[in-house]
């Protein structure tokens, strides 16, 4: 028995605290630095046992792991004369089940801690962890916020390998001691009956929790364990707003949503439970529950009469009308799995309104992983299988259909479920628009493409003029069939050339509309447009093509948008209905320089948009393409603080330094495609690399300067890696499969590449020899982008593409390479680009383009039901 100054280590105990899910807890004072501390002890009589010691060290590794302002710290671990215990942070407060024994929590409190809670969760599932004893107990409510205790029942995520049969929780009867860990109250059904524990059992326990903070009931309530289990197996608890009326009804859904039987149903992650928490929060100020206390009771007759009241109001106001009131309601759509609303899968409606299609990233938002379908009379998403990586989706005229893009074709799937079929080779799509058999689509740099829905070959149905127009893109069939709106540029990103054309599928109307930068939308007399962030309408005559009336703005609120793209998160159903996102998709750019420790050590040029950028052999010059809608490649001197123009053009983009420092191969785009040139640092002369009918950009040069290593996209893949030989000037290929691969870089030694490809399903990098012999060798774990060399070839680095941590990983060169573990060096927030990044040849100091706008996209979408009649108020017609 410990008592006061009995000491552990460095650690002299005070008083004893409680007892934890594990063991007994003591304040104590660290002699070292003179600070508080609590210690979980282990008993002696428990540690005999080595299934509960076992669990125990597993507390001390799982909450070494996380790092949060909402859950308790582990400062140490240690063993002292047979006893083994944490050291943790110190915690003044109370716990939350101390403070409902005085009632139920204000609603600004739930929400507060609510918040706090799920962002603990949401950091811990990300780390692999589940708690799995998530109850009042084991969370601290602190002038700090909450904080998340005893994580002692914890196991690591099952991420799809074998689960270890220490942390396995076995499939016995209820009855047997020690075979389900955690409290039964707060159990999910699934952990009740001893199946796969994952982050949604602590989403049950959340809501159960936050049940229980608003009404000071337990949602599952019962006279003993039987029939508490039987009714988290069986039965719904009462609304919240019974007990609580004047809690927001938002609330009890959220909580309804949390305490669903079946995983499926529930919220899929504890970062989406957070975001609709906040939302609430943000809609309206919430009153606390001791003012809603304060307003006199209302007896049951009193409310009767004033709902007869109401109801007959209603009533007398839609015998004036004629009709009933339509009112504008708004409301949350919420990305599944804590993910982004992929810039390159923005949402669409089904023709009947119904039903949305999106595409989600876990990363920056740029690329799509997955496709999802959501019914708006469901609080969840299912995936769309089969159209993984899928892009720009579009649905059939009946419904039943999605078109999408991927590896390099356009493919259409059946809503219901089975393969995807191949329509037409479609690389680089951007957007779809299906009527009757009749499909349009664009490419990156194509004219409008029209192909027949069961396949075929694509017809062009517009014409890329020289000098006027490198891209239309976007199309949307009018009314009719015949006819479409779609976006031409003269540069290919927005512009204040860009602008709405009307074109048709025989190919001989060409009219420009109006000005836009983002994709056209007809919905019933009008067109919507965004032009600067702001939604735009103008009274449109379909027939005659023409508008009229001046535009009116409709939106308050930035909608998302991607001047790159000229690409909008917006759409709007047959019914009225009207979808969209808020939030920055770009953002301006810092040339920033980082030590490996990830330290920033300095500045290089000013705040604006780089694209791609390349360190100079000696480390001391940085060629980079800068501007969004016209790029051209400049040179900044890191030592001297002064930059030289190298390029002259409206369309170049990613400059690669040759070895020797002496010139710079880039891409421009000086006729139909970009094609690569040769630049003379020095002399300032340029001649052509490769010239061919496709998208290239070049990535690698070989050490002594005879190859340049280039990424092509066009037909018949999706994008392939491609050398040049320098001297005469022919092209080779060296990966060219159906699936996507770029980012080439050749070794120092000449003889190996490093690239990626997302072969295995996701983005990973890879190391094969050159000249290529089909073998290669897996680098990344888990997904990477972008490689780098270090000078003498010893260490290889590249990006994760979710959160974008730097990796080093130790590679040894040989008859066959010996690759090592990667190894996370920092984060960063690199910008959208080809390649916003590189690495100095010592490996030391690492160059790259970093976003100081916001985060990546992740707000949720706002859909807005009868947003027609905003739009016919404030643009009425004549």
């Amino acid at each position: 028995m410990l008592g006061p100054g009995k000491r552990l280590g460095p650690y002299e105990i005070v008083s004893r605290i409680g007892a934890g899910g594990m063991g007994e807890v003591f304040k104590a004072r660290d002699t070292r630095l003179d600070r508080s501390v609590a210690v979980k002890i282990l008993p002696s009589e428990f540690a005999r046992n080595a299934q509960v010691k076992l669990r125990f060290e597993r507390e001390a590794r799982t909450i070494s792991q996380l790092a949060h302002p909402h859950i308790c710290t582990l400062y140490d671990v240690g063993s002292e004369d047979g006893v083994d215990y944490l050291v943790m942070e110190y915690l003044e407060g109370e716990t939350l089940a101390q403070r409902l024994e005085k009632g139920p929590l204000p609603i600004d409190q739930v929400l507060r801690y609510g918040i706090e809670m799920a962002d603990a969760l949401d950091r811990a599932h990300k780390g692999g962890i589940v708690h799995r004893d998530l109850k009042p107990g084991n969370i601290m409510l602190t002038r700090g916020g909450a904080k998340l205790l005893d994580f002692g029942l914890a196991k690591e995520a099952d991420l799809g390998g074998p689960i270890s049969p220490s942390v396995s929780t076995e499939k016995k009867t209820l009855t047997e001691e020690g075979t389900i860990v955690g409290t039964f109250q707060y159990m999910a059904p699934e952990q009740l009956e001893g199946g796969d524990v994952d982050a949604r059992t602590d989403i049950f326990a959340l809501g159960a929790v936050l049940y229980e903070m608003a009404t000071a009931h337990r949602a599952f309530p019962g006279r003993s364990k039987a029939s508490v289990i039987a009714s988290i197996l069986k039965t719904h608890p009462p609304s919240i707003l019974e007990s609580q009326p004047a809690l927001p009804p938002a609330l009890d859904r959220i909580i309804r949503t949390c305490l669903q039987k079946e995983p499926d149903e529930r919220f899929q992650s504890a970062h989406d439970v957070r975001l609709a928490m906040q939302w609430i929060g943000e809609a309206a100020p919430v009153a606390s529950t001791r003012s809603a206390r304060r307003a006199a009771p209302m007896t049951v007759a009193a409310l009767l009469l004033a709902l007869v009241s109401v109801v007959a109001a209603l009533l007398f106001i839609q015998e004036r009308l004629g009709r009933p009131e339509r009112r504008i309601v708004r409301t949350s759509i919420v990305p599944p799995n804590a993910s982004a609303v992929a810039n390159s899968a923005p949402p669409e409606f089904s023709p009947d309104g119904t039903r949305i299609v999106f595409g989600t990233s876990s990363g920056t938002g740029q690329a799509a992983e997955q496709l999802w379908i959501r019914s708006l009379d469901s609080t969840t998403a299912r995936p769309l299988a089969g159209a993984e990586n899928g892009t720009y989706p579009f649905w059939s005229p009946d419904g039943r259909q999605i078109a999408f893009f991927a590896e390099g074709k356009l493919k259409k799937i059946d809503v219901a479920g089975g393969p995807p079929t191949v329509i037409c080779d479609a690389p680089s799509g951007r957007g779809g628009s299906w009527s009757g058999n009749t499909i349009l689509f664009a490419g990156r740099y194509t004219p409008i493409m029209r192909v027949a829905a069961s396949g075929g070959t694509p017809v062009a149905v517009t014409r890329l003029v020289k000098g006027a127009d490198v891209t239309h893109r976007w199309p949307r069939f009018l009314p009719d069939g015949q006819h479409f709106l779609f976006v031409a540029s003269p540069t290919g990103a927005e512009n204040a050339r860009t602008r709405i054309v009307a074109g048709n599928l025989s190919g001989t109307v060409h009219r420009p509309i109006a000005s836009g930068t983002s994709q056209p939308l007809y919905y019933d007399g009008f067109l919507l447009t965004v032009r600067q962030g702001a939604l735009i309408a103008q009274r449109f005559d379909a027939d005659a093509l023409q508008v009229r009336g001046d535009p009116v703005v409709l939106t308050e609120r930035r909608i998302s948008m991607s001047a790159l793209l000229m690409r909008s998160h917006f759409t709007v159903s047959p019914s009225g209905t009207l979808l969209y996102q808020t939030g920055e998709l770009e953002s301006e750019t810092q040339m920033m320089w980082y030590d490996r420790s990830g330290k920033e050590l300095g500045v290089v040029g000013p705040l604006q948009p780089y694209s791609s950028l390349s360190l100079s052999p000696d480390g001391n010059r940085i060629a980079a393409s800068t501007g969004m809608a016209s790029s051209s490649v400049w040179i900044y001197d890191s030592t001297r603080d002064v930059k030289t123009r190298l390029t002259a053009g409206d369309n170049d983009l990613g400059p690669v330094w040759s070895r020797d420092g002496r010139s710079i191969a880039f891409s421009s785009r000086r006729r139909d495609y970009p094609d690569i040139y040769i630049r003379d640092v020095a002399a300032g002369t340029e001649r052509p690399a490769v010239i061919s009918a496709m998208d290239k950009i070049a990535t690698s040069w070989s050490p002594d300067g005879t190859m340049i290593f280039y990424q092509a996209t066009g037909l018949p893949s999706e994008t392939d890696i491609r050398y040049v030989t320098v001297a005469d000037g022919k092209s080779h290929s060296y990966a060219a499969t159906q699936f996507v691969e770029s980012s080439a870089t050749m070794s120092p030694d000449g003889r190996w590449i490093a690239f990626q490809s997302n072969e295995s399903g996701q983005t990973e990098i890879y190391v094969a020899p050159f000249p290529p012999t089909g073998a290669k060798w897996t680098v990344s774990q888990n997904g990477g982008i972008s490689p780098r060399w270090r000078g003498d070839g010893r260490e290889l680095f590249f990006l994760h593409p979710s959160d974008q941590t730097v990796m080093a990983v130790p590679v040894t060169l040989g008859v066959t390479p010996e690759i090592g573990k990667p190894l996370p060096l920092f984060r960063v927030r690199v910008s959208l680009g080809v390649a916003p990044w590189d690495v100095r040849a010592d490996g030391q100091r690492i160059i790259a383009a970093v976003r100081r706008g916001p985060e990546p996209v992740r707000e949720p979408m706002t859909l807005v039901q009868n947003f027609d009649v905003a739009l016919r108020e404030a643009a009425p017609d004549d």
